[in-house]
């Protein structure tokens, strides 16, 4: 009998632990301090530092559409984006990265940070807002666009989600900028635009946590059959010694 117990204890505890092995905080980041962008001269490139979750991959900050990304140290630039309209469309320019998980995990995301500002030009568009989607679906935006910076500020900006965010696949985050007039007041023209700026640290980062899948309906049957079986032997053993003795 308290080998039957042990054995239904060690099956339960294998369960469990495969519902509640989480990693919590921090899940990815982004340093773009040693960040270096040289499209004439690509052996000269940089990536930046990305730090993640040992089950995520991720690709970096990238320019879609007709937007270009521009040469740069230490910070992501980019020019064409939607200037010229005050209206946010999601078929414009934008800069995005991607987070994708390991098979047999899944991920919730509680939030995002990131710093940003406009460059020294002074016809940047003033318009901001980022926008994630999850496996492809679509695009969840900010609830309101923001007004660009002409300095960076000196902490990250977070967007917390108002539900954790539930990821089985991979998730995109995207920035878009737009607008008629720049920060200053002049005219918006597409100049570049710093995504991100030279701090200490992460200029990107996504908190949340990292946990085993709970296994499906065939895996847990499986184990149920597997402790059955053990049950059976251990209980048949002591018939057969008996009738040895006699």
């Amino acid at each position: 009998m308290k080998t039957t117990t042990f054995l239904l204890s060690l099956v339960a505890f294998s369960y469990l632990s495969t519902l509640f092995t989480t990693s919590a905080a921090v899940i990815a980041g982004w340093d773009y301090d040693g960040y270096r962008y040289s499209p004439t001269t690509p052996a000269n490139c940089i990536a930046p530092t990305r730090t993640l979750n040992t089950q995520l991959t991720g690709t970096d900050l990238a320019m879609h559409l007709w937007g270009v990304q521009s040469d740069s140290d230490g910070e992501f630039r980019a020019y064409n984006w939607g200037a010229g309209s005050d209206t946010f469309s999601t078929s414009s320019p934008y800069a995005s990265f991607m987070i994708s998980v390991n098979a047999g995990y899944a991920l919730t995301l509680n939030s995002f940070q990131y710093v940003q500002a406009w460059s020294s030009d002074s016809s940047a568009p003033g318009l901001g807002i980022w926008g994630y989607r999850i496996n492809g679906g679509e695009w969840v935006m900010q609830s309101s666009p923001y007004s660009i910076l002409r300095m960076a500020p000196s902490t990250l900006t977070t967007w917390s989600f108002s539900q954790p965010l539930a990821v089985s696949q991979n998730i995109e985050f995207a920035f878009w900028a737009y607008g008629l007039n720049s920060p200053s007041g002049g005219t918006s023209y597409g100049c570049d635009l710093r995504v991100l700026t030279n701090t200490t640290g992460n200029e990107l980062v996504l908190n949340g946590a990292v946990a085993q899948v709970t296994p499906e309906p065939a895996s847990v049957a499986l184990m149920v059959l597997g402790s059955a079986v053990l049950i059976w032997r251990v209980r048949r053993k002591p018939v057969g010694l008996a009738a040895k003795r006699q």
